[in-house]
């Protein structure tokens, strides 16, 4: 006898099939997404992209002029913004990069152009202090 899976796991199989289905989708989406944002951060006076590979996706570690990431952790996360600081468990690479550490944005198919325009904008608000 061929048992069903139990209601509440029905739900995340299908959402995993959905997923799945519209993978194409999602990738064009979040590489859109990407290059906006790459695109308007580049365009920062004092903020530094850390890394740049060919295969990128959406996830920037950054530095900015005369901050601590710790410092901009919590001034953007007074924002609503959610950034990870520190050194991400790369420890060798930030020695190569001569870096304390860095903050980290990652974008995903749930996030918006708008979300971006905010982040941008938040970040230049703390450069005009």
């Amino acid at each position: 006898m061929i048992r069903r899976p139990p209601r509440s796991t029905q739900g995340v199989s299908s959402a995993a099939s959905d997923v799945y289905k519209r993978q194409d989708q999602i990738i064009k989406y979040e590489d859109k997404l990407r290059d906006y944002a790459k695109k308007k951060l580049s365009s920062i006076d004092g903020f530094r992209i850390v890394g740049n590979s060919e295969n990128k996706i959406g996830i920037f570690s950054f530095t900015i002029e005369d901050f601590h990431y710790y410092d901009l952790g919590l001034l953007l996360d007074a924002k609503g913004i959610a950034v990870r600081t520190g050194h991400h468990c790369t420890q060798p690479l930030m020695d190569k990069y001569n870096l304390d550490g860095t903050a980290r944005v990652s974008l995903a198919l749930y996030n918006t152009e708008e979300e971006v325009d905010f982040f941008v904008d938040s970040v230049k608000n703390l450069l005009n202090r």
